[in-house]
Protein backbone atom coordinates (compact mmCIF):
# COMPACT_ATOMS: atom_id res chain seq x y z
CA UNK A 1 0.00 0.00 0.00
CA UNK A 2 1.47 3.49 -0.69
CA UNK A 3 2.88 5.66 2.11
CA UNK A 4 3.18 2.65 4.02
CA UNK A 5 6.85 2.55 6.10
CA UNK A 6 7.78 -0.46 6.55
CA UNK A 7 10.26 -0.94 10.02
CA UNK A 8 12.82 -3.68 11.19
CA UNK A 9 14.20 -2.68 14.62
CA UNK A 10 17.12 -5.29 16.07
CA UNK A 11 17.25 -4.37 19.94
CA UNK A 12 21.11 -5.58 20.73
CA UNK A 13 21.52 -6.17 24.52
CA UNK A 14 17.90 -7.38 25.01
CA UNK A 15 18.54 -10.31 27.71
CA UNK A 16 14.67 -11.23 28.16
CA UNK A 17 12.17 -12.60 25.66
CA UNK A 18 11.08 -10.94 22.53
CA UNK A 19 7.66 -12.47 23.42
CA UNK A 20 7.73 -10.42 26.79
CA UNK A 21 9.75 -7.62 26.21
CA UNK A 22 7.26 -6.28 22.96
CA UNK A 23 4.60 -5.30 25.45
CA UNK A 24 7.54 -3.03 27.36
CA UNK A 25 8.51 -1.62 23.72
CA UNK A 26 5.07 -1.06 22.59
CA UNK A 27 4.01 1.28 25.47
CA UNK A 28 7.42 3.05 25.46
CA UNK A 29 6.59 3.27 21.60
CA UNK A 30 3.02 4.26 20.80
CA UNK A 31 1.65 4.10 24.53
CA UNK A 32 0.07 0.80 23.88
CA UNK A 33 -1.23 -1.40 26.05
CA UNK A 34 -1.02 -5.18 23.96
CA UNK A 35 -2.62 -6.88 26.62
CA UNK A 36 -5.86 -4.44 26.40
CA UNK A 37 -5.91 -3.06 23.31
CA UNK A 38 -8.05 -0.19 22.26
CA UNK A 39 -9.48 -2.01 19.44
CA UNK A 40 -11.81 1.08 18.16
CA UNK A 41 -8.11 2.40 16.87
CA UNK A 42 -7.92 -0.37 14.21
CA UNK A 43 -11.47 -0.69 12.81
CA UNK A 44 -13.21 -2.56 15.37
CA UNK A 45 -16.56 -1.17 16.58
CA UNK A 46 -18.56 -2.04 18.98
CA UNK A 47 -21.98 -3.45 18.86
CA UNK A 48 -25.67 -3.21 19.98
CA UNK A 49 -24.67 -5.94 22.23
CA UNK A 50 -22.06 -4.00 23.94
CA UNK A 51 -19.08 -6.37 22.01
CA UNK A 52 -16.27 -5.58 19.79
CA UNK A 53 -16.52 -6.54 16.04
CA UNK A 54 -13.49 -6.59 14.03
CA UNK A 55 -14.53 -5.57 9.97
CA UNK A 56 -12.66 -6.90 6.71
CA UNK A 57 -13.50 -5.70 3.31
CA UNK A 58 -13.65 -8.91 0.78
CA UNK A 59 -14.76 -9.37 -2.78
CA UNK A 60 -17.06 -11.63 -3.26
CA UNK A 61 -17.76 -14.76 -3.08
CA UNK A 62 -14.44 -14.82 -0.39
CA UNK A 63 -13.37 -17.96 1.83
CA UNK A 64 -13.78 -15.96 5.16
CA UNK A 65 -10.79 -16.56 8.16
CA UNK A 66 -12.15 -18.44 11.16
CA UNK A 67 -14.52 -16.83 13.19
CA UNK A 68 -16.08 -13.94 10.49
CA UNK A 69 -19.61 -13.35 9.04
CA UNK A 70 -20.96 -11.13 6.17
CA UNK A 71 -22.90 -8.22 7.42
CA UNK A 72 -24.88 -5.37 5.30
CA UNK A 73 -23.60 -2.15 7.25
CA UNK A 74 -20.21 -1.09 6.01
CA UNK A 75 -17.91 0.23 8.95
CA UNK A 76 -15.80 3.33 8.90
CA UNK A 77 -11.99 2.89 8.62
CA UNK A 78 -9.73 4.12 11.19
CA UNK A 79 -5.98 4.63 10.50
CA UNK A 80 -3.91 5.42 13.61
CA UNK A 81 -1.07 7.98 13.17
CA UNK A 82 1.99 7.64 15.32
CA UNK A 83 1.36 11.07 16.86
CA UNK A 84 -1.70 9.01 18.47
CA UNK A 85 -4.63 10.47 16.35
CA UNK A 86 -6.71 8.41 14.40
CA UNK A 87 -8.12 9.22 10.86
CA UNK A 88 -11.57 7.86 9.77
CA UNK A 89 -12.73 7.87 6.39
CA UNK A 90 -15.67 5.16 4.18
CA UNK A 91 -13.90 3.35 1.36
CA UNK A 92 -16.04 4.05 -1.91
CA UNK A 93 -13.15 2.39 -4.23
CA UNK A 94 -14.60 -0.91 -3.71
CA UNK A 95 -18.59 -0.32 -3.62
CA UNK A 96 -19.15 -4.10 -4.98
CA UNK A 97 -16.95 -5.43 -2.25
CA UNK A 98 -18.80 -6.93 1.41
CA UNK A 99 -18.30 -6.82 5.15
CA UNK A 100 -17.51 -9.19 7.43
CA UNK A 101 -16.65 -9.26 10.96
CA UNK A 102 -16.10 -11.15 14.02
CA UNK A 103 -15.69 -10.47 17.59
CA UNK A 104 -12.59 -9.42 19.54
CA UNK A 105 -11.73 -9.48 22.56
CA UNK A 106 -9.40 -6.55 23.67
CA UNK A 107 -7.08 -8.67 25.98
CA UNK A 108 -6.31 -10.97 23.60
CA UNK A 109 -6.67 -9.48 20.31
CA UNK A 110 -3.39 -8.87 19.75
CA UNK A 111 -2.05 -12.77 20.25
CA UNK A 112 -4.38 -13.31 17.28
CA UNK A 113 -2.78 -10.34 15.08
CA UNK A 114 0.47 -12.23 15.72
CA UNK A 115 -0.96 -15.79 15.28
CA UNK A 116 -2.63 -14.77 11.77
CA UNK A 117 0.07 -12.35 11.03
CA UNK A 118 -2.36 -9.97 10.56
CA UNK A 119 -0.54 -6.66 9.83
CA UNK A 120 -1.78 -3.33 11.11
CA UNK A 121 -0.66 0.16 11.76
CA UNK A 122 1.19 1.17 14.45
CA UNK A 123 1.20 -2.00 16.32
CA UNK A 124 4.61 -4.25 16.98
CA UNK A 125 5.18 -7.90 15.56
CA UNK A 126 8.18 -10.03 16.83
CA UNK A 127 10.49 -11.37 14.20
CA UNK A 128 12.92 -13.78 13.45
CA UNK A 129 16.15 -12.80 14.77
CA UNK A 130 19.33 -11.76 12.87
CA UNK A 131 21.96 -14.71 13.40
CA UNK A 132 25.28 -14.60 12.12
CA UNK A 133 28.27 -16.43 13.67
CA UNK A 134 26.12 -17.76 16.39
CA UNK A 135 25.20 -14.00 17.73
CA UNK A 136 21.56 -13.54 17.13
CA UNK A 137 19.83 -10.40 17.50
CA UNK A 138 16.28 -9.96 18.24
CA UNK A 139 14.15 -8.18 16.00
CA UNK A 140 10.69 -6.56 15.91
CA UNK A 141 8.67 -5.20 12.81
CA UNK A 142 5.81 -2.37 12.71
CA UNK A 143 4.18 -0.20 9.74
CA UNK A 144 3.53 3.19 9.92
CA UNK A 145 1.65 6.14 7.89
CA UNK A 146 4.16 8.35 5.73
CA UNK A 147 7.39 8.77 7.79
CA UNK A 148 9.76 6.16 9.82
CA UNK A 149 8.69 5.71 13.69
CA UNK A 150 11.97 7.62 14.42
CA UNK A 151 10.68 9.87 17.75
CA UNK A 152 8.71 6.70 18.90
CA UNK A 153 12.03 4.91 18.79
CA UNK A 154 13.74 7.23 20.51
CA UNK A 155 11.39 7.50 23.34
CA UNK A 156 12.08 3.64 23.91
CA UNK A 157 15.89 4.27 23.36
CA UNK A 158 15.29 6.67 26.53
CA UNK A 159 13.13 4.16 28.02
CA UNK A 160 15.84 1.45 27.63
CA UNK A 161 19.20 3.34 28.22
CA UNK A 162 21.62 -0.35 28.17
CA UNK A 163 19.87 -1.18 24.80
CA UNK A 164 20.75 -0.47 21.51
CA UNK A 165 18.31 0.09 18.42
CA UNK A 166 19.20 -0.53 14.70
CA UNK A 167 16.22 0.30 12.55
CA UNK A 168 15.77 -0.51 9.04
CA UNK A 169 12.87 1.49 7.04
CA UNK A 170 11.17 1.45 3.89
CA UNK A 171 8.26 3.50 2.21
CA UNK A 172 6.55 1.16 -0.06
CA UNK A 173 5.97 2.30 -3.79
CA UNK A 174 9.49 3.26 -4.54
CA UNK A 175 10.01 5.50 -1.70
CA UNK A 176 12.82 6.40 0.31
CA UNK A 177 14.54 4.24 2.61
CA UNK A 178 17.17 4.45 5.21
CA UNK A 179 18.46 3.38 8.86
CA UNK A 180 19.36 4.86 12.37
CA UNK A 181 20.88 3.63 15.12
CA UNK A 182 20.01 5.26 18.99
CA UNK A 183 20.99 4.20 22.22
CA UNK A 184 20.24 5.95 25.77
CA UNK A 185 18.21 8.69 23.54
CA UNK A 186 21.36 9.23 21.28
CA UNK A 187 21.71 9.15 17.66
CA UNK A 188 24.65 7.34 16.76
CA UNK A 189 24.16 6.42 12.81
CA UNK A 190 21.60 7.85 10.48
CA UNK A 191 21.70 7.14 6.65
CA UNK A 192 18.96 7.87 4.23
CA UNK A 193 18.53 6.73 0.46
CA UNK A 194 16.55 10.05 -0.79
CA UNK A 195 19.80 12.10 0.32
CA UNK A 196 21.29 11.07 -2.96
CA UNK A 197 18.20 11.80 -4.77
CA UNK A 198 18.54 14.35 -7.76
CA UNK A 199 16.60 16.20 -7.59
CA UNK A 200 15.90 16.48 -3.91
CA UNK A 201 13.06 14.99 -2.45
CA UNK A 202 10.61 17.83 -1.29
CA UNK A 203 10.90 19.48 2.08
CA UNK A 204 6.61 18.92 2.74
CA UNK A 205 6.35 21.36 5.97
CA UNK A 206 8.61 24.20 3.71
CA UNK A 207 7.22 27.54 2.59
CA UNK A 208 7.81 26.41 -1.12
CA UNK A 209 5.36 23.38 -1.12
CA UNK A 210 3.02 25.50 1.37
CA UNK A 211 2.50 27.56 -0.72
CA UNK A 212 0.83 25.36 -3.11
CA UNK A 213 -2.78 25.57 -3.20
CA UNK A 214 -4.81 22.82 -1.83
CA UNK A 215 -5.49 21.89 -6.10
CA UNK A 216 -2.06 22.14 -7.29
CA UNK A 217 -1.14 19.73 -4.16
CA UNK A 218 -3.38 17.17 -5.25
CA UNK A 219 -2.29 16.88 -8.95
CA UNK A 220 0.89 16.54 -8.11
CA UNK A 221 0.35 13.73 -5.46
CA UNK A 222 -2.26 12.01 -8.07
CA UNK A 223 0.60 12.78 -11.18
CA UNK A 224 3.63 12.67 -9.91
CA UNK A 225 6.27 14.92 -10.93
CA UNK A 226 8.89 13.84 -13.78
CA UNK A 227 12.27 13.41 -13.13
CA UNK A 228 12.16 13.60 -9.88
CA UNK A 229 11.54 11.29 -6.30
CA UNK A 230 7.75 12.01 -6.85
CA UNK A 231 5.99 9.29 -8.13
CA UNK A 232 2.34 9.33 -9.42
CA UNK A 233 -0.23 8.07 -6.72
CA UNK A 234 -3.26 7.92 -9.39
CA UNK A 235 -3.26 4.60 -10.17
CA UNK A 236 -3.33 3.37 -6.50
CA UNK A 237 -5.00 5.29 -4.42
CA UNK A 238 -8.55 7.26 -4.97
CA UNK A 239 -9.44 10.52 -5.15
CA UNK A 240 -10.56 11.15 -1.82
CA UNK A 241 -7.09 9.65 -0.14
CA UNK A 242 -5.59 11.99 -1.81
CA UNK A 243 -7.59 14.38 -0.68
CA UNK A 244 -6.80 13.27 3.04
CA UNK A 245 -3.04 13.12 1.97
CA UNK A 246 -3.18 16.94 1.00
CA UNK A 247 -5.30 17.69 4.47
CA UNK A 248 -2.43 16.33 6.21
CA UNK A 249 0.20 18.04 4.91
CA UNK A 250 -1.16 21.10 5.88
CA UNK A 251 -1.30 19.91 9.29
CA UNK A 252 2.53 19.68 8.96
CA UNK A 253 4.30 22.44 11.37
CA UNK A 254 6.89 24.26 9.52
CA UNK A 255 10.37 24.08 8.74
CA UNK A 256 12.92 25.53 11.37
CA UNK A 257 13.94 28.11 8.71
CA UNK A 258 10.33 28.93 7.86
CA UNK A 259 9.33 29.93 11.37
Amino acid sequence: MANICETTISVVGLKEPPETFVKALSKAMFEIDLDDMDVEKWGCNKGEDGKFYQYIHVPPPSRLKDGFEYVDKPPLYRIPFTDGTVHEYVDAAHDEWKQARREVDPKTWYARLVEEQDIHLCILYPREPFVKCGFSVPRFYVETKWEPPFQQVNKASEAFPDLLFHVRWFIEQDGPSGEFVLKGGKLLERTESGASWYPRAADLTSREVQRYSDRELFWIVKNGVRLSGMPAFGNVEPDEHIWNLVEYVRTLPASPGDR
